[in-house]
């Protein structure tokens, strides 16, 4: 082995750091930006994306996970928001600033 073969070898630490990096960077920002839910419903259509283009015999597996990972967590969307709207509705008949503030602490999170 010459000089230039042994300085273009990578090793195998540094590919995985790299390729580790490069898989976490993105889904640290999507949990800054949205929170964890944003980061499942990302997983889940990443999935389902792979399940749907790579056709083998785990397809259908990747794709069914991803939409029960997506589902649940819009389910989840939705139950918080009934909750919130149910909370306001219980409140508003003692002042409406109370609404505004249950809202407020409940869609912050």
């Amino acid at each position: 082995m010459g000089d230039e073969e042994k300085m273009h070898t990578p090793t195998l630490s540094t590919e995985v750091i790299k390729l580790s990096e490069s898989i976490s960077k993105p889904l640290e920002r999507l949990f800054q930006v949205g929170g964890l839910a944003l980061v499942f419903i990302f997983v889940g259509f990443l999935s389902m994306l792979v399940g749907y283009l790579n056709k083998t015999d785990l397809s259908g597996w990747f794709f069914g996970i991803g939409a029960l990972i997506v589902f649940a967590c819009l389910c989840l969307f939705m139950f918080s928001q009934f909750y919130v709207i149910d909370l306001c509705q219980y409140r508003v008949n003692r002042s409406p600033q109370s609404c505004r503030t249950v809202a407020n602490h409940f869609l912050s999170r």
